[in-house]
């Protein structure tokens, strides 16, 4: 009703990975036929450490969309490499040198250590 009345046309999330948006999905553009963009922040490789089921079910979701806008030109052409309408969208913020955070190898942590203590899925996103 919300859709109807307000004359929305673009359904548009940054809820890249959040279980309902399977739903949302499949309830915006199928049910209601309107277009659906999903905004991916973070990286492919996160999910090879979370688990493959978890990669396959993002290929999955985003073949639903529209079109997927990713952050970095690797997540574009990797999805792009499974048939997603994929396009590169810069992050807009300037890169600085930010604090070292207490997951990095600096903090005696080894490399592989720091990637799953920062890309858990509790943390919501991977960060590097």
């Amino acid at each position: 009703e919300i859709f109807e009345r307000h004359n929305v046309d673009l359904y548009y999330t940054h809820a890249s990975f959040a279980r309902q948006t399977l739903w949302d999905l499949l309830i915006v553009r199928f049910l209601l036929k309107r277009r659906v963009i999903v905004h991916a922040h973070g990286i492919f490789p996160c999910s090879l450490v979370w688990d493959e089921d978890n990669l396959q079910y993002r290929i999955d979701l985003y073949r639903l969309a529209d079109k997927l806008i990713v952050l970095t030109r690797a997540d574009a052409f990797y999805y792009q490499s499974y048939g997603i309408d994929s396009v590169y969208l810069p992050n807009p913020l300037p890169i600085i040198e930010a604090p070292k955070h207490p997951c990095t190898p600096a903090h005696g942590a080894s490399a592989q250590q720091a990637a799953l203590r920062c890309c858990s899925p509790g943390r919501g996103r991977c960060a590097p």
